[in-house]
């Protein structure tokens, strides 16, 4: 579960443990533009039809995109999503 709480996000809320984290919440805002977004994007296109949805890493996609691992989660959250913004 999610809460905005003025300039914060409370992630991870639940009945054990009110807050886990807390993030600025302009960190949650999620890029959909630039050059590595785009390469993302095709990368995923063609490893998707290379490999297939589930046989496809994240890390694959980011190898063929020519950008770390962890870049691909700065754009979306998991692979998932990557399927999801092609449509």
């Amino acid at each position: 579960m999610i809460f905005v709480l003025k300039k914060y996000t409370i992630i991870k809320a639940n009945e054990h443990s009110f807050i886990q984290h807390i993030i600025p919440a302009e960190a949650t805002v999620v890029k959909k533009t630039g050059e590595k977004y785009f390469a993302i994007l095709e990368a995923a296109i063609k490893t998707f039809a290379r490999y297939g949805y589930h046989r496809t890493r994240v890390a694959d996609i980011a190898r063929e995109a020519g950008v770390a691992d962890g870049t691909v989660y700065i754009y979306f959250e998991k692979k998932e999503d990557i399927l999801i913004s092609l449509f």
